[in-house]
């Protein structure tokens, strides 16, 4: 059978193998005996855009913007990577009693998915759901070297002149998914060699100053208007230049499949921005933002409630048929 579905995770996927969720995140940069005293004051004032209270993007975007908080922007970064570390460290520890739930999930990918996008840095898709030595196996564009160490290997992405032009070099063979990271990765090196992945709320502007990044994210707009069908696992539906893209795919006859831990009463509301028979609208975004979200709606072909990743995968790939079988339709 063709591999028609397109696979997109956020914070929630990574979340059932030991991941951080945007609150964690703000919990770990919180609770860092690093964090100034005056950026802990700014993160208790809560978020001013769209999105929850406890988004640690806030206190980011103001450093980086507002010169007066200059002075933190090291502090932050180092802030900012030993997250990261130890969220790869909670990820390694949460898999020894995960590992038949691993396979499942690598097999469900490469049984059907063509492509896999992300907007997540950590690195556990490329760690443990990687295959080597066997027929199928995973593809990052641009960045996929032969045999490389996952826990030591960094990359340091192409600038205009040193990237391929045309085309972005997607594999097309059936037996490879090419591993799509939008937001960039927390071990990844800017073109200009600093390590700071797409963090904040301008991610747009960050995402045109990298023609790599630049690529990725046309390409994802182009193949959402392809006829395929996307599958979206623990994405909050926070981020506008995605969801504008999610929504010119719909217009364009793009099918969604969602699977999230919230009801599908719930994931009305918040993309209708009213609530819907008792459940609350869970966050405040812009009256443009609210428009994109409320045409992403018409695209719902599917939407499955689970509690874990593996109530979707169960202990078989066929599992996951009778569990969501509209999505295999």
């Amino acid at each position: 059978m063709p591999k028609d579905i397109i696979l997109l995770t956020g914070a929630g996927f990574t979340k059932n193998f030991g991941g951080f969720l945007s609150s964690d995140m703000w919990e770990q940069f919180f609770n860092n005996p690093k964090m100034p005293a005056e950026l802990k004051s700014l993160m208790k004032k809560g978020s001013k855009g769209d999105d929850d209270y406890f988004n640690y993007e806030d206190i980011v975007e103001i450093v980086l913007k507002e010169e007066k908080y200059s002075g933190y922007r090291d502090k932050l970064k180092e802030i900012i990577e030993e997250a990261y570390v130890r969220q790869e460290s909670n990820i390694k520890a949460s898999l020894i009693g995960h590992a038949g739930l691993v396979g499942c999930m690598q097999a469900f990918m490469y049984d059907n998915v063509s492509l896999f996008f992300t907007l997540n840095q950590d690195t556990f898709v490329e760690k443990y759901l990687r295959s080597f030595g066997i027929a199928t196996s995973l593809a990052l564009p641009y960045l996929d070297p032969k045999g490389a160490n996952w826990d030591e290997i960094t990359f340091q992405l192409p600038d205009e002149k040193s990237l391929s032009p045309g085309a972005i070099p997607i594999l097309t063979n059936d037996k490879i998914v090419n591993y799509i990271k939008l937001h960039g990765s927390m071990n990844w090196y800017d073109s200009k060699g600093k390590n700071f992945p797409v963090i904040g709320k301008n991610k747009r502007e960050m995402i045109a100053r990298e023609p790599m990044l630049r690529k990725y994210y046309e390409y994802f707009g182009d193949e959402l208007k392809s006829g395929k069908k996307l599958l979206i696992i623990g994405y909050s539906f926070l981020d506008k230049h995605i969801n504008e893209m999610v929504r010119d795919g719909v217009e364009k006859g793009l099918k969604l499949f969602i699977v999230d831990v919230i009801s599908a009463r719930q994931f009305y509301a918040n993309l209708m921005g009213r609530p819907a028979n008792g459940s609350s609208i869970m966050y405040n975004v812009s009256e443009s933002h609210r428009r994109i979200l409320s045409a992403i709606w018409p695209g719902v072909s599917g939407y499955l409630k689970i509690n874990n990743i593996d109530e979707l995968l169960g202990g078989k790939t066929s599992n996951t048929r009778e569990k969501f079988p509209v999505l295999f339709a």
